[in-house]
């Protein structure tokens, strides 16, 4: 647990652009309800590039108020041609950030599904038909109900329609879950068991139907889903998860 006095102390931040040694504007410092992480607030980083965050004078909340190493540094990359944003208000922001030829994504929130969501997502807009696979390495154990796949989305609001493949982290498997419209009901439908590291999802729009399978299950279904997502204009594409 950290001082949210030093904490909020914009000063005791800097970033900076490694390839050009260029610093980041901050124009925000909070603190999170779980007393350990901070949320800064900067400018738009571009995408696939790397910084470097430099953290003085935060201290936690002990009697000897003990403060962090001097010139404490990590090094972070943006993600190239994907915007994360958190949706629904999670308790905990979110993040997608690049590591070994994919993203790792972190996320919290009550669920994907039912009447609205809370997830992290990291998008593309899209129009017109697409055929998406992505492989899944792993997913954390926050619930048996935990999700993280591919989605096609109507709008960034937590009620909003979508269409996507989704994979647990063991025994509810991967299925196909869409809300066919804004604040509607979810459905779920077909099943396949998760294989990570290696469990892919495949997600397809054509026209107005959108279809979503694992894709390499020996008993594949084809799990079709007719005008449940935006028939036309801007979809956005997923690489989410969320913890419950």
């Amino acid at each position: 647990m950290v001082s949210e006095l030093s904490a909020t102390n914009l000063s005791n931040y800097s970033i900076v652009a490694n390839a050009t040694g260029s610093p980041v504007p901050i124009s925000g410092a909070s603190l999170q309800a779980n007393g350990s992480n901070v949320v800064l607030t900067t400018s738009t980083l571009p995408g696939g590039a790397t910084f470097t965050l430099t953290i003085n004078n935060v201290r936690d909340r002990s009697v000897a108020a003990n403060q962090i190493a001097p010139n404490s540094t990590v090094t972070f990359n943006t993600v190239a041609g994907f915007t994360p944003v958190d949706i629904g208000t999670p308790p905990l922001a979110g993040s997608v950030t690049a590591a070994d030829n994919g993203f790792d994504v972190s996320s919290s929130g009550a669920d994907i599904g039912g009447s609205s969501d809370q997830l992290t997502f990291g998008y593309q807009q899209r129009t017109g038909d697409f055929d998406v696979n992505v492989r899944l390495a792993g997913l954390t154990l926050a619930d048996i109900w935990s999700k993280a796949g591919l989605m096609a989305r109507q709008s960034l609001n937590a009620n909003s329609a979508y269409a996507a493949a989704l994979s647990s982290p063991d025994s509810a498997g991967s299925f196909f879950q869409f809300r066919t419209t804004s604040g509607g009901a979810t459905t779920n439908s077909g099943s396949a068991p998760v294989n990570y590291p290696s469990t892919w999802l495949r997600l397809q729009r054509s026209g107005s139907s959108f279809r979503g399978r694992p894709a390499t299950a020996s008993r594949l279904r084809a799990l079709q889903c007719g005008n449940t997502a935006p028939p036309s204009g801007a979809v956005h594409r997923l690489s989410a998860a969320q913890g419950s």
